[in-house]
């Protein structure tokens, strides 16, 4: 029964959700859907469409946080999202890997940590096991593939850092519309 409770929910959470109820409906229809499936959604928050969701329900979401279209969120390893938090267009968060020395390539997941006052620019990639301290600015492109200290700006394959963000931040950050 376990087993079969298990695929309902993946077919759910992974095809209903992803390739119909993301494509399609509102956003306060979305938000409900999420829901259901497990997702913990801040208030103020949103999530634009045809955003792609693997374990939704390890995915939480603070206050005020907006995520564009085309992101992906690998909530297999679990994903925390602070406030005020700024995704741009076609973010991966991908939380799983392989180890490929392994003879069986067995799967690997490991956290993302974002901190409040977080920007990530389009089509940046965060890996498994990052912690973006507060008030980080990913430049467009980036891949982090390690922890970034509070207030940095970084940028690059493999992301360094380029600069330092003004540490006096009180914003909150708005889609286009909220429920």
């Amino acid at each position: 029964m376990k087993n079969v409770l298990f695929s309902i929910y993946c077919f759910y959470s992974r095809f209903l959700i992803n390739n119909f109820i993301f494509c399609f409906f509102p956003w306060f229809m979305r938000k409900f859907f999420l829901q259901i499936a497990g997702l913990h959604l801040g208030t103020k928050s949103q999530i634009d469409m045809k955003s792609y969701f693997l374990e939704p329900r390890r995915i939480w979401i603070g206050t005020h946080s907006h995520i564009n279209h085309n992101c992906i969120l690998d909530g297999r390893g679990y994903i925390t999202i602070g406030n005020s938090v700024c995704i741009s267009h076609r973010v991966t968060l991908m939380t799983g890997s392989h180890d490929i020395t392994s003879e069986q390539f067995i799967g690997i997941f490991k956290p993302i940590v974002i901190d409040d006052y977080v920007f990530i620019g389009c089509n940046a990639t965060i890996l498994p096991g990052v912690h973006l301290g507060v008030g980080v600015v990913v430049c467009a492109g980036a891949v982090v593939t390690k922890d970034v200290a509070p207030y940095s700006v970084v940028g690059g394959v493999p992301a360094t850092a380029i600069s330092v963000r003004n540490n006096k931040l009180n914003y909150l950050c708005h889609g286009a519309t909220f429920t």
